[in-house]
């Protein structure tokens, strides 16, 4: 059990105790980085946190798969990011789990890259060694792979966006969760080795003209629905 601590100057304890259960794919964290804003919570189980930014009218909050889409306009031009964090736990067992991406698994003919301004990572979620949620948390995934090649742990994904708007742009970013692999986006895979369950993470963007209500993410909303957290997570009662 490691604490992993967001932000600097007020922490909050959360502490999940996990229940038994049969579902295959359960969500047992997730984060954003909302253009240096986070928010985020490891303490199931979890609703629909009432962002106005945040659309999870397609997302199911125990399995984590659906989509979340985020609307961001800033009203400013200037360069923003986005980033979007899952940690899902598969099949019998968490620590059985191992994580690819398209590019490893697919062929070269079927391969999809990653677009202008996307980035990724895949690592332990840091309760014991990731790093993926500090960088989230820093807003700068690093592409890489944390879970070597032939290894397997407990595996957590992550997806983000670099971006340019006018002040009178505004931008939508999906990100979805399957157990069905996406046939037009780069997308990670979370496997589990003992019984083939399978999630596949995937992003996109839209920049869209004129204007929208959906205000900017401010960091009062944000402190509201689980900034500046310390998580801890008890796996030993899996």
């Amino acid at each position: 059990m490691k604490k992993l601590i967001l932000g600097v100057a007020v922490l909050f304890l959360i502490v999940a105790v996990p229940s038994a259960s049969a579902d295959p794919v359960q969500l047992w964290g997730w984060a954003f980085n909302v253009n240096g804003n986070v928010v985020g919570s490891t303490d199931r189980p979890f609703s629909a946190p009432g962002l106005p930014w945040l659309n999870s009218s397609a997302f199911d909050w125990d399995t984590g798969l659906g989509s979340l889409t985020v609307t961001y306009n800033p009203a400013a031009a200037g360069q923003y990011s986005v980033i979007g964090w899952l940690d899902h736990d598969v099949g019998s067992s968490f620590t059985d789990e191992e994580g690819t991406t398209s590019m490893q698994v697919l062929p070269v003919s079927s391969q999809i890259p990653l677009a202008a301004g996307e980035s990724w990572e895949i690592d332990e979620p840091g309760y014991t060694f990731g790093d993926i949620l500090a960088n989230v948390i820093a807003g700068n995934l690093d592409n890489t792979n944390g879970i070597g090649d032939g290894e397997q742990d407990d595996v957590s994904m992550a997806l983000g966006w670099n971006f340019a708007l006018t002040d009178t742009q505004y931008a939508v970013l999906n990100f979805t969760a399957s157990t069905t692999a996406p046939a037009n986006d780069y997308y990670l895979r979370l496997l589990d080795r003992s019984d083939g369950t399978t999630v596949y993470m995937s992003s996109n963007l839209s920049i869209q003209g004129g204007t929208t209500p959906v205000p900017e993410p401010s960091s009062l909303l944000l402190a509201g629905c689980g900034l500046l957290i310390v998580w801890r997570k008890w796996r030993s009662t899996r």
